[in-house]
């Protein structure tokens, strides 16, 4: 091997073993140049009243009969008029959550401590044509920079929404066939 030869080669295991460290730092720089809440928004309408959808997310004992991902619930004291109550899913994880409003049309819940992801689900609906149309977005604080391009990147937690909606979708229509078999 010639000096010509052996100076490529190190020029090249030196590109290689720095590529790993600028990759990194570029995402980092990145990182903290995005906001660090990123939001996911799914929107369903649905062929029922928002009466009927504000009284399936008011009642919170019936959660884990129509929720796929909540186990069990266990309600928690209130805190100054804000109804709490933490949620047990299949991996035997308990998450504390609070509903920090409860309005006709909208209801907004967040994660009840500190030692979690920061997370915030604002659920809004809204009659359309003789049906209602529900927004759902989480909101999620993503304090590590090198994480916010990774989720922007490889989407967030949309599949997680899609599955919540379909569920509400499903207690809904399970709801309507069981006053329609009633009448």
């Amino acid at each position: 091997m010639n000096r010509r030869q052996r100076q490529r080669r190190a020029r090249i295991t030196r590109v290689l073993a720095l590529a790993p460290i600028v990759v990194l730092a570029l995402g980092v720089l990145v990182g903290f140049w995005l906001p660090p809440v990123y939001q996911t928004t799914m929107v369903q309408r649905l062929p029922t009243s928002p009466d009927a959808i504000f009284a399936v997310l008011t009642d919170l004992d019936a959660m884990p009969t129509w929720r796929r991902d909540v186990v069990s619930l266990e309600r928690l004291p209130e805190a100054g008029g804000i109804v709490r109550w933490q949620e047990r899913d299949r991996r035997g994880r308990w998450t504390p959550l609070a509903r920090t409003a409860a309005l006709p049309g909208r209801i907004e819940v967040e994660v009840a401590t500190s030692r979690l992801t920061p997370r915030r689900w604002i659920y809004q609906w809204r009659a359309v044509d003789g049906q209602t149309e529900l927004s759902v977005v989480e909101a999620t604080t993503i304090e590590n920079p090198l994480e916010r391009p990774l989720v922007r990147l490889f989407g967030g937690r949309r599949d997680y929404l899609a599955r919540w909606v379909a569920d509400i979708e499903t207690r809904l229509n399970g709801r309507r066939q069981r006053l329609a078999a009633e009448s």
